[in-house]
C-alpha cells in the first residue's frame, strides 16, 4: 500500500498540481493538511475522475481568519469515517480526521505550532490527541497517523 502526506497550503491553488502527482504516483492514501477550502468547494467530481473517494474536515462556510485550515483524506478504495476532530478542540480548528479502509486506520493531522505566547490550548489540544488514541487503540490492529 502506497501512503503519502502532503501539507498542501490551499487546495485551490495547487488542485492542478495535485492531480497530476495522484495521476502519476497512484498513491492509495493521501493525507492532506492545510487544505484551507471550506465544504461547498471541496472538488469531490475531479477526485472521483481522477479515481479517488475524499473525505474532508473543513469549516462549513468561509471565515475572516488568516488560516482557514482543515485536512482531508484522497483514497483509491472507498473510505469509512471514523473521526472528525477532536473532542473539545474545535476552537483551534478542523485539524484531525481518521479513516479505515481494508483494515487500516489513516488520520491526517494537522498539528497546532506557532510563536503564540497561548500555548495552553495547544497542549491542551494534544492532550486530547494522546487520550482518544488511548480511547480507540483496541479499535484496529494497524494505524497510520
Amino acid at each position: 500500500m502506497r501512503i503519502a502526506s502532503w501539507n498542501i497550503k490551499g487546495l485551490r491553488k495547487r488542485q492542478g498540481l495535485l492531480l497530476a502527482w495522484l495521476i502519476a504516483q497512484k498513491p492509495d492514501l493521501v493525507a492532506l493538511q492545510k487544505i484551507n477550502i471550506t465544504e461547498q468547494k471541496i472538488p469531490a467530481d475531479v477526485f472521483a475522475r481522477a479515481g479517488y473517494y475524499a473525505e474532508v474536515h473543513c469549516y462549513s462556510q468561509p471565515r475572516r481568519v488568516h488560516h482557514d485550515y482543515g485536512v482531508a483524506i484522497l483514497s483509491r478504495k472507498k473510505p469509512r469515517l471514523l473521526q472528525e476532530g477532536l473532542p473539545g478542540q474545535e476552537k483551534l480548528g478542523p485539524r484531525f480526521l481518521t479513516v479505515e479502509v481494508d483494515g487500516l486506520e489513516f488520520s491526517s493531522v494537522y498539528a497546532p505550532y506557532g510563536k503564540n505566547t497561548e500555548i495552553k490550548p495547544k497542549l491542551d489540544w494534544f492532550e486530547s490527541l494522546i487520550a482518544h488514541l488511548e480511547a480507540t487503540r483496541s479499535r484496529s490492529g494497524q494505524r497510520v497517523l
